[in-house]
Order: structure tokens, then C-alpha cells, then sequence
């Protein structure tokens, strides 16, 4: 169900419990009828980067005066912050949506607030305070947490490639496609469940030059990782530089509320994305597991999970969405250790 479904979903059900009758007229049935909620489109965020904070008001239609009592009160609506962490830029108004839920008239008015942050670190996010009809509404969205990019992390994406594999199952050809990053000048990390049952992988490097490989340095199902092996030649054509592998330490050196970075390629075309570390976790006995609140795609498996210093943390395995409270989205991308299979590397090169 989506956010706008599970808001109209939770009002039909307040007005249910409304009481019903000649007594219930006036500001009592419009201070009963009115619902406030309030979300970040983003809970990450770059300092000095705009985001938005949506604020919605449902309420059920009354005549002109009251419709106009509502749009009022939503333009006087207050923002507490903190001045130092937070800066409003500007304010949208949508125009008002009128519905119908399980059989009665809404009218949802919207205040879209554009806000920057001014700091890095965990911020709290701006309290809403409404008065209408003589009444106080307030709502409050999640945490938020501000991060400044790594120097690096513009460069690190040009070591993140889009890989194709070919597969031939039951007479049919087959396209699997994801990520995957240099880890030395012959050799590119991505998932091994990409992979599955490819004969031949292409990978496309920057200005359009695709390389073509069937041979794997490393092929490690349990973790879902592997190693291609790539040529040299190519890459230094390219003028590509591998990623650089976090120090060993894994999840428990980074504090929960750090800041991570993905790379990849989903529908073919790059992109970076933001999220938080979460605290350590761990699968059966693969240890350990990175994750993190980053959206992910389709076609991000096999990229790199990134540290605030560009530094590679983990593969990319998969990742999950879900309704969170008040509909709020809900991410997570969980990201394989890839020390052992650099471990299995040094091993496949030595004579």
C-alpha cells in the first residue's frame, strides 16, 4: 500500500470514532475531522543539498469558510528547528486534492517545505505546529542525519562499470545485468548471483569501450561474491585506478550513525546513493555483513558499498523496501565482506 493509500486508509478509520449526530457540528466536528502528517523525502542527506519536507493536512469538506479556515491555518503553519542545523529555503502549495474513503468526502491540502542542511551529523527533524479552530495539531518526522560527500567519491565512480552477463538457458539466451569495480588493474569485483550460468561477461568501460571476459579469478557462491579477471591493457588505457579496501576491522570500526555510499548502474545508467550504517549483522556464519539504508535498484547488485573516505566496505548483494510507520519508505541494502575473496586472489596469482 502507498503513503498516500495508508493516509487515506488511517483518516477513514479516525472518522469512524467520530460521533455521529446533530451534536457533532461546528468546531467540534472540524477539530475531530482534521489529521496532520508530516515526512522527509529523504532521510539522508547532503549538506547544502535541498530536500523536502512534505506536510499534509486531511480533513473532511465543510462550506467555504471552513475550507478557507484550513488553507489558512496550513500558511501559518510553524517549523521548529534548529536554526544552526537547518535553513528553509522556500515553500510550494500544491493544489487541493479532493477524495472520497470508504464512502466520505476528504479534501487533502498539502505544504511542501524546501529545507538545507547547514551541518553534517545526526539532525532532528523540524516539528510541525498547526493551530485550527482553536486547537493545536502537531506531527514530527524521523531523524535525520546530514553527511559532506568524500573528496574521492566522484573518481571512485569511474572504477564502477556496468557488467552484462551472457547466459544460454533451455536454447534461450539469456541477459543478467548489475555492477561491478576494479580491485586491481586485471581484476573487477561484482556478485557471483549475477553470474549464474554465464558463459561469456561484458563490461563497458568509460568512453564506450566494451571488454569481454570468460574467466573468473575468484568464485564465491556462499558470500555471493567473485573476482573477473579483466584486461590490464584496457583498463590502464582508460586510465582507471582500483577502489581501495577498507582496513580490516569490518562494521564494528564505524560508528552506526556513519555515513555510506553506493556506486552502480541500474537500467544503465550511474548513479550514487546516500544512507546510514546500520549496526553490525551477520549471515549464518559470514561475518560480517554491511547494512545500510541505501535505495537500491535493480542493477546496483555487485557494485560497492563505500565508506566516508571512498574506501570499498563490501559487494553489493541485495537490497529491500518496505512501508515503514505512517507510510514512511524504509530501505535497506546489505553489502558481502570482500576480504576473503581478495584473500583467494593473492592465492589464484601465486605461482
Amino acid at each position: 500500500m502507498d503513503t498516500a493509500k495508508r493516509r487515506r486508509a488511517a483518516f477513514a478509520g479516525s472518522l469512524l470514532a467520530v460521533c455521529i449526530g446533530a451534536a457533532c457540528a461546528g468546531a467540534a466536528a472540524a477539530q475531530a475531522s482534521l489529521q496532520l502528517f508530516s515526512a522527509a523525502d529523504q532521510q539522508v542527506v547532503g549538506v547544502g543539498q535541498p530536500f523536502r519536507l512534505a506536510v499534509d493536512v486531511l480533513a473532511s469538506p465543510g462550506g467555504a469558510d471552513e475550507d478557507a479556515a484550513v488553507a489558512r491555518a496550513l500558511d501559518a503553519l510553524a517549523l521548529a528547528y534548529d536554526a544552526g542545523a537547518l535553513e528553509e529555503v522556500r515553500r510550494e502549495t500544491p493544489a487541493p486534492v479532493r477524495d472520497t474513503v470508504e464512502g466520505r468526502a476528504v479534501v487533502r491540502r498539502s505544504l511542501r517545505v524546501v529545507l538545507r542542511a547547514r551541518r553534517p551529523g545526526a539532525l532532528a527533524a523540524p516539528a510541525v505546529r498547526l493551530r485550527y479552530a482553536g486547537r493545536d495539531y502537531a506531527a514530527e518526522g524521523p531523524p535525520l542525519y546530514a553527511y559532506t560527500a568524500p573528496r574521492g567519491l566522484y573518481e571512485a565512480g569511474r572504477a564502477v562499470l556496468p557488467v552484462v552477463a551472457e547466459a544460454e538457458v533451455d536454447g534461450r539466451r539469456r541477459l543478467s545485468t548489475g555492477s561491478g569495480f576494479l580491485v586491481a588493474p586485471d581484476a573487477v569485483a561484482t556478485s557471483y548471483h549475477v553470474l549464474i550460468d554465464a558463459r561469456r561477461v561484458r563490461l563497458e568501460l568509460p568512453g564506450g569501450r566494451t571488454l569481454r571476459t570468460g574467466r573468473a579469478w575468484v568464485l564465491d557462491p556462499v558470500r555471493d561474491v567473485a573476482i573477473l579477471y579483466v584486461d590490464p591493457r584496457a583498463v590502464r588505457e582508460a586510465g582507471l585506478t582500483p577502489l581501495a579496501v577498507a582496513p580490516v576491522g569490518g562494521p564494528a570500526a564505524l560508528a552506526s550513525d556513519s555515513a555510506v555510499f553506493t556506486y552502480g548502474w541500474p537500467r544503465g545508467i550511474q548513479r550514487s546513493t546516500a544512507g546510514r550504517l546500520f549496526p553490525a549483522h551477520t549471515l549464518r556464519d559470514v561475518n560480517p555483513v554491511w547494512v545500510s539504508s541505501n535505495p537500491l535498484l535493480p542493477g546496483d547488485s555487485g557494485g560497492p558499498l563505500l565508506d566516508g573516505q571512498g574506501r570499498v566496505l563490501g559487494v553489493i548483494a541485495s537490497g529491500t523496501l518496505q512501508q515503514g510507520p505512517g507510510g514512511l519508505r524504509e530501505y535497506a541494502c546489505f553489502a558481502m565482506d570482500l576480504r576473503p575473496a581478495l584473500a583467494a586472489l593473492r592465492t589464484a596469482r601465486a605461482p
